[in-house]
């Protein structure tokens, strides 16, 4: 209903532009001159005709045939020459209209390539952060792999330290009872045989 609408105000406005009213009041007064001329040439003739006959005078019917004659030359130039004022008008109208047409096209075509570039230039800009997010995330990969290797030397270099710290632990606690064990020999003191957790 809206598309029927608008296509009703276009012919609208179409009917009412200023050049087509003119040529519409032309072409009626046009009509109605020459009908106003056609009765009087009617009522001349049959005038002139009856006079003529009456007075059976051929000078008469001869003028009246001139007349007639240059009212039609003088209505027929008349005629000529308004639709010719009429044409050029709608000449005039109608390379306007083809003007604006072909400016409208133009600016559409450099929209329609404004647009592809604008298209391109986005397509180009995620394709360009698609590899970029690609990379970060093989370097994030890299990273943790190597962090977890890391990690898993440290936890393996400290497990080592601990035990060595723990095997010198146990021979220093050892060396210490051994020493106290012999310095207690002839005492009434005794150690017993394990060590003594210091």
């Amino acid at each position: 209903m809206s598309g029927k609408s608008k296509k009703s105000k276009k012919k609208s406005k179409l009917v009412s532009d200023p050049i087509f009213e003119t040529l519409k009041k032309t072409q009626n007064e046009n009509q109605q001159l020459h009908l106003h001329l056609d009765r009087r040439r009617a009522l001349t003739a049959q005038a002139s005709f009856r006079q003529a006959v009456s007075k059976n005078t051929e000078i008469e019917v001869k003028t009246m045939l001139k007349t007639l004659q240059s009212d039609s030359k003088d209505l027929a130039i008349f005629m000529s020459t308004q639709h010719e004022v009429n044409i050029t008008a709608f000449k005039e109208k109608l390379k306007s209209l083809e003007d604006v047409n072909e400016k409208i096209k133009k600016e559409n075509e450099k929209l329609n390539n404004e647009i592809k570039q604008l298209k391109q230039d986005f397509l180009t800009e995620i394709r360009t952060k698609d590899d970029t997010i690609k990379v970060l995330n093989e370097n994030m990969a890299n990273q943790a792999g190597e962090y977890e290797v890391l990690i898993n030397e440290t936890f393996i270099g400290i497990n080592a330290r601990l035990n060595e710290c723990m095997g010198d632990w146990m021979d220093y606690e050892k060396n210490l009872t051994d020493a106290l064990r012999d310095k207690l020999k002839g005492s009434n003191l005794v150690l017993p045989p394990q060590n003594i957790g210091l």
